[in-house]
């Protein structure tokens, strides 16, 4: 079976769940639905090791998202503190 971006998805709301390391309580909820792609035996994957890093790559990415959003957020509020914007950049042209 291939991994999908949806799998992905369900994997991050395990680890919110049950926390990271627990994949066999992960694996267990039906409510996640992917039981049948993880943990299956040892010569295949993804095994503990590879859900590990899955979630640590995907973390990262999520928390660079935070930081650029948080980043913006940030420039806009400060701009518009200190007045050094012109509402035009708001107005299509």
């Amino acid at each position: 079976m291939e991994w999908e971006i949806e799998d992905d998805s369900k994997l991050l709301r395990g680890v919110y769940q049950y926390g990271i390391g627990s994949w066999e309580a992960i694996k267990m909820d039906p409510g996640l639905g992917i039981s049948d792609k993880i943990l299956l035996n040892e010569d295949k994957k993804p095994q503990a090791k590879h859900l590990q890093t899955r979630t640590e790559y995907l973390l990262k990415i999520l928390k660079n998202l935070v930081n650029v959003k948080q980043g913006v957020v940030s420039s806009l509020v400060f701009l518009i503190a200190t007045h050094e914007f012109s509402y035009s950049i708001f107005i299509p042209v």
